[in-house]
């Protein structure tokens, strides 16, 4: 477990790479995995809905209709591309390279959260309503 996080899966592993390039406190909310944008942002995380608005570290949040969360995070991003890691159903890292317009097609992208907090508040954020 890491923070409350099961390190076998996504969740957990994800969290703990989070910390490594983020501030102290690091991942600060208990939210299930499809609510860690809200979560975050309700810590004082910048969270960003466009695939743009990529940073290294940052963690990306894809949610599917059935409300299935995909964790991963930036590793590069370089001459337009971002490189980015993810597990696959075993529980072992897969590094992807992709434009970031493609993560909505790739993995039902929904946001980012930067491994760096508002200063003097909490971020504000509008996501889309799941069905």
């Amino acid at each position: 477990m890491y923070k409350g996080f099961p390190v076998n899966k996504a969740i957990g592993y994800f969290a703990r790479e989070f910390d490594k390039a983020a501030p102290v406190p690091g991942v600060n909310w208990s939210d299930e995995d499809y609510l860690w944008l809200t979560g975050a942002a309700q810590k004082g995380w910048i969270v960003k809905t466009s695939p743009q608005d990529v940073k290294p570290g940052a963690l990306i949040v894809g949610v599917d209709q059935a409300r299935n969360a995909l964790i991963a995070i930036v590793r590069e991003v370089k001459d337009g591309k971002i490189t980015y890691e993810k597990l696959d159903k075993e529980g072992k890292v897969i590094r992807c390279i992709t434009a970031p317009e493609s993560l909505q097609r790739e993995i039902n992208f929904s946001g980012y959260i930067w491994p760096e907090r508002i200063k003097n508040g909490r971020a504000r954020m509008l996501l889309p309503v799941l069905p």
